[in-house]
């Protein structure tokens, strides 16, 4: 790999993108510009930064963008159409590796802290290469069942609460709509599950990761969608120890010196989603297969939090999951 000389950070909404470039040495000269978040402006990215660094071919380019869903996804396109390097990273981690507390909000400040982060720590990070189809289409699936459940569960509460405060004629007719609406909810999500597993027998890809996944006790079908289309199909995490951290399954310790002791907490910033699916599936472990059953029991015994008992099954089957897919045989569950 060429050595990169110029980093470039990107900040990117909806419509528009800015840019921010800094040349390796020189962190104090940077250049800035905002371009529209399409064809016409990515061209006249590349375009820009050629008109400033003459002498530096695209190879020592290398550019940075946050996590933004479907916004950054036509720029991630353009770059691995023209073979331009570019690394994906989340909010919390670019923020928190510069350690700074942010007086100023803008695109362009975004853009330039991007920038300097990626410069700062290129050495560490690795190039995104986009999912593929496939898996841009579990990933589109998934997200869709979050959001139908997440209204389900919603008009549930709030319709409850209406009905309870109104008079019986009104309560009546909130009731029997919502009923209707939660039931059409319902159907929806159904029929989501089902085109998430069609999907994932058709593709080779998912269908084996698939089936590895299913094979170990407490891992049913929609958890392993979600685990497979957070990881990227196993991509994402270099170990499972990362993906408990990642799902709320990897407690921390919270110390310093010796006069401040903290309890053992889960970070607050887990995927809560994958985390409560999680939880349903140490359940199930704990029902159907013997081993899991009898740590449970023990530790239940032995006076251990319930919950803490819980986590540790999720952190568990998480660690069977990986070992199982790194291996490429299915989970062979033992009989007690």
């Amino acid at each position: 790999m060429k050595k990169k000389m110029l980093f470039i950070g990107i900040d990117v909404s909806k419509l528009t993108f800015d840019a921010t470039i800094i040349l390796k040495g020189s962190l104090q000269t940077v250049h800035h510009k905002q371009f529209k978040n399409q064809k016409t402006g990515y061209k006249q990215l590349v375009k820009w930064i050629k008109s400033l660094y003459v002498n530096f071919d695209e190879s020592t380019w290398v550019f940075c963008m946050e996590q933004t869903g479907v916004y950054s996804y036509h720029l991630c396109c353009f770059f691995e159409e023209n073979s331009l390097d570019y690394c994906h990273e989340s909010t919390l981690k670019i923020n928190r590796s510069l350690g700074i507390i942010k007086r100023e909000k803008s695109d362009k400040a975004d853009s330039r802290d991007i920038a300097k982060y990626l410069y700062q720590h290129i050495e560490e990070l690795s190039f995104y290469k986009l999912p593929s189809q496939s898996l841009q289409k579990l990933k589109a699936l998934v997200s869709f069942r979050r959001i139908l459940l997440k209204q389900k569960v919603a008009l549930q509460a709030s319709s409850k609460e209406i009905a309870a405060f109104s008079d019986k004629e009104t309560s009546r007719f909130i009731k029997t709509e919502s009923n209707r609406l939660i039931k059409s909810y319902v159907q929806k999500i159904k029929k989501t599950e089902e085109e998430i597993l069609k999907l994932m027998t058709e593709d080779s890809v998912l269908s084996e990761a698939y089936k590895l996944t299913t094979s170990v006790v407490g891992i049913g079908p929609i958890i392993a969608a979600y685990i497979i289309a957070r990881t990227n199909c196993y991509s994402n995490f270099p170990n499972p120890r990362h993906f408990a951290s990642y799902s709320g399954s990897a407690p921390f310790e919270r110390s310093s010196g010796t006069s401040i002791k903290k309890v053992v907490r889960i970070n607050k910033m887990a995927d809560k989603e994958l985390k409560s699916l999680l939880t349903n599936g140490a359940y199930a472990a704990i029902r159907y297969d013997g081993q899991i059953k009898q740590y449970y029991l023990r530790k239940i015994k032995e006076g251990k939090n319930e919950f803490s008992v819980i986590n540790a099954i999720r952190n568990k089957l998480i660690h069977r999951v990986f070992v199982t897919v790194n291996r490429g045989t299915p989970y062979v569950k033992m009989d007690f």
